[in-house]
C-alpha cells in the first residue's frame, strides 16, 4: 500500500509546489518536502549512505525523478563565482 500512497503524492504535489517556483531548478528542500522527509535524509540518499530504509529510498528517488532534481556539484564544493 505504501507505493500507492507515494504515487498519489507524486501525482498531486509537484504542480502545487512548482507553480510559483518555475524561476529556479528544484532544490534538495523541494525534494524533501515532496518526499515528506528531512533534507538530511535526501542528502543521505543522494550520497548513497547505507543507513536509509528501502521505503524511504524509494520515496526520495521518486521525488527526485518527479521534480527533475540534479546535484549541483559547484554548490557542494564551493565555487568562486
Amino acid at each position: 500500500m505504501e507505493s500507492l500512497a507515494g504515487a498519489r503524492l507524486l501525482l498531486f504535489v509537484p504542480n502545487a509546489m512548482t507553480k510559483d517556483r518555475t524561476d529556479r531548478p528544484p532544490t534538495i528542500c523541494d525534494v524533501a518536502k515532496l518526499a515528506r522527509v528531512g533534507f538530511m535524509t535526501v542528502s543521505r540518499v543522494i550520497h548513497n549512505n547505507p543507513n536509509v530504509r528501502p521505503s524511504t529510498l524509494r520515496k526520495v528517488n521518486a521525488a527526485i525523478a518527479a521534480l527533475g532534481y540534479q546535484k549541483n556539484e559547484a554548490a557542494r564544493h564551493g565555487s568562486a563565482a
